[in-house]
Formats: C-alpha cells, sequence, structure tokens
C-alpha cells in the first residue's frame, strides 16, 4: 500500500466522518467496525472514493473490507492496472 493512496483515503474517511480535529487517529490497522460508521457514511465513503481516485468499488467488494489498510491495498491494486 503507498502512503499516498492511505493518507488520501485517511482524509477522505477524516472528513466525513468529523474526525479531522484528531480525536481518533485513522491508522492502516483501524477496524471500519471500530468507527461506528452508519449505512450513510460507508455510501458516502465510497462515493468520495470513487470520486478521487476515479475508480468504481463494487459494493460486494465494499463488504470484505475490514481494516482501511484493506481498502488502501485495493485501491492500490486497482490503481496500478
Amino acid at each position: 500500500m503507498s502512503d499516498v493512496v492511505f493518507n488520501k483515503l485517511k482524509k477522505i474517511i477524516d472528513k466525513i466522518l468529523g474526525i479531522e480535529d484528531g480525536r481518533i487517529v485513522i491508522t492502516p490497522a483501524t477496524r471500519f467496525d471500530d468507527l461506528c460508521m452508519d449505512n450513510y457514511e460507508v455510501m458516502e465513503i465510497r462515493v468520495q472514493i470513487e470520486i478521487d481516485f476515479d475508480i468504481s468499488i463494487p459494493e460486494e467488494e465494499l463488504v470484505k473490507f475490514v481494516t482501511v489498510n484493506d481498502m488502501a491495498a485495493y485501491l492500490d491494486k486497482q490503481l496500478t492496472r
């Protein structure tokens, strides 16, 4: 996983969840379950990722991501195709 992809993903998550103030620190090991996101926030993150990275994330892939690293690795792989 590249640092560029992770940092861009982190900024998206921070902004949508309103945690830009650093009270919650997102790391590659952060589990999405631990972020207590509702369905709307998950979809917002997905849409923003698709816009910012210019890729599409199928729903069947989206549900497979357990950690931020899982999603970043997927994005990395898609961007290097």
